[in-house]
């Protein structure tokens, strides 16, 4: 339960004695599996799954990690200015 990679940086915050509030980014959504075959259709399962290899049905749409990654940086941003206006 928990996502592994949250858990690690944790325990390496802790272990380097950083106790700080480190603003996150993250979904309350829980993880899902790759489809199921009542989600697509048996038939089309099946022929996804023998063309070729097996592949996993990407967890996101392919957008979503830029959405992200701007949203993040947007964030940056306004911290940036607003210490900076502080400051000046």
């Amino acid at each position: 339960a928990g996502c592994p990679l949250a858990r690690q940086v944790r325990k390496l915050l802790r272990k380097r004695g950083i106790s700080a509030a480190i603003p996150v980014i993250y979904s309350s959504e829980p993880p899902c599996d790759t489809f199921a075959a009542d989600d697509v259709g048996e038939e089309q399962a099946e022929a996804y799954l023998q063309r070729g290899r097996q592949r996993r049905v990407l967890p996101s749409m392919g957008m979503l990690p830029g959405m992200v990654g701007l949203l993040t940086a947007h964030y940056v941003v306004q911290e940036l200015t607003a210490s900076a206006r502080i400051s000046v």
